[in-house]
C-alpha cells in the first residue's frame, strides 16, 4: 500500500499532453522520491491517492515541459553493431575489407593480435573503447569524420 506524502514537481508535455510527476511517497520501506505518469486524455495510471493528493492542492502548479530535446549528436551515445559499422564504413566509400586492412597494417604482432580478436569477437561497438578510438587513428580518419558516418551508421539496420 502507497502512503502518498507530497507530490513535488509535475510538467506536462506539450506534445502528448502526458504528465509526469516526482511524487513522494512511502512504499512500506520509508518515503522515496519516485518519477510518476499519467494520461489525463485517457484517464490512465492514476493512483487513487495521488488523484486525492491534487484535489486536495488545487493551486499545485503543472508546468509545460520543454519541448522534446533534439536527439544527441554525441556517437558515444549510440552504440553500433559491427554490421552497422561495417555498413557505415561502405556507404562512405571504403572498401568491405577496410576495417581488416587496417589491422593488417598494425606493426606490432601484440596490438594487431589484439585489435583482430576484437574485430571478429565485439558485436558491439563502443565509441569510447580504446580499440575504437586505435583503429580509427590508425585508419586515418578524422574524428569529425568518423562522427558523421557514427551517427548515419546508428540508423542501419543491426
Amino acid at each position: 500500500m502507497m502512503n502518498l506524502v507530497t507530490v513535488k514537481a509535475a510538467k506536462q508535455s506539450p506534445i502528448t499532453g502526458w504528465i509526469e510527476f516526482t511524487i513522494t511517497a512511502d512504499l512500506g520501506d520509508g518515503a522515496q522520491d519516485y518519477p510518476y505518469t499519467y494520461n489525463p486524455a485517457e484517464n490512465e495510471g492514476m493512483n487513487p491517492e495521488v488523484t486525492a493528493w491534487l484535489m486536495a492542492n488545487p493551486a499545485f502548479p503543472i508546468a509545460e515541459a520543454d519541448p522534446e530535446s533534439p536527439p544527441s549528436t554525441d556517437p558515444a551515445d549510440y552504440p553500433l553493431s559491427m554490421r552497422q559499422l561495417r555498413l557505415g564504413l561502405f556507404m562512405n566509400g571504403y572498401a568491405v575489407d577496410f576495417l581488416q586492412s587496417v589491422i593488417s597494417a598494425i606493426p606490432d604482432a601484440t596490438e594487431r593480435g589484439m585489435a583482430q580478436i576484437w574485430y571478429e569477437e565485439t558485436s558491439v561497438v563502443e565509441w569510447a573503447h580504446p580499440m575504437t578510438q586505435s583503429l580509427m587513428s590508425a585508419a586515418g580518419i578524422s574524428t569529425a569524420d568518423a562522427t558523421a558516418m557514427w551517427l548515419q551508421a546508428k540508423d542501419l539496420a543491426a
